[in-house]
Parts: structure tokens; C-alpha cells; sequence
């Protein structure tokens, strides 16, 4: 049996089974970024930032469920 493809933004076409049921599905991109922080001159630190510009390195298409994290039998395209 082939694995369902759907497009980003569809309905969610199979259950998880791990929690038996429709619980919402998500996917993640492996991006390239970076952080900037920032030291006072006694080096205590004032926190810091990303960067507003994050390149996309690699889409993903595997499907998890948003309840418990497990893979879904389907995977993302995203256009």
C-alpha cells in the first residue's frame, strides 16, 4: 500500500494510532539561523536575539501528530 500524500493545510485524512483519533498534525523544517547576545562590559548579559533572515535548508514531509508526537501514516507536501 503506498503512503498517502496530502497537501500543507488539508484535512487530516488518518487517525493517529497512537492516541486513536484526529488530534491535528504538524511538520518541521530544518532551517538555518542564528544567535546574536549581547554582554555588558562587566560580562553580565543583557540576553540576545535570531536573527530575522532564516534560510530554508531542507522542507520536511513527514507527518506527527500534535497530541502525542508520533508519526502519522502520511506525509506533507508543501507547495
Amino acid at each position: 500500500m503506498a503512503m498517502i500524500s496530502i497537501s500543507l493545510g488539508d484535512v487530516q485524512p488518518l487517525e493517529c494510532e497512537n492516541c486513536n483519533g484526529k488530534f491535528g498534525y504538524q511538520k518541521s523544517d530544518y532551517i538555518k539561523t542564528h544567535y546574536t547576545i549581547h554582554f555588558n562590559e562587566d560580562g553580565e548579559s543583557e540576553g540576545g536575539f535570531y536573527s530575522d533572515y532564516q534560510p530554508l535548508i531542507h522542507s520536511g514531509i513527514r507527518a506527527y501528530c500534535r497530541n502525542c508526537g508520533g508519526r502519522l501514516k502520511f506525509n506533507i507536501i508543501d507547495n
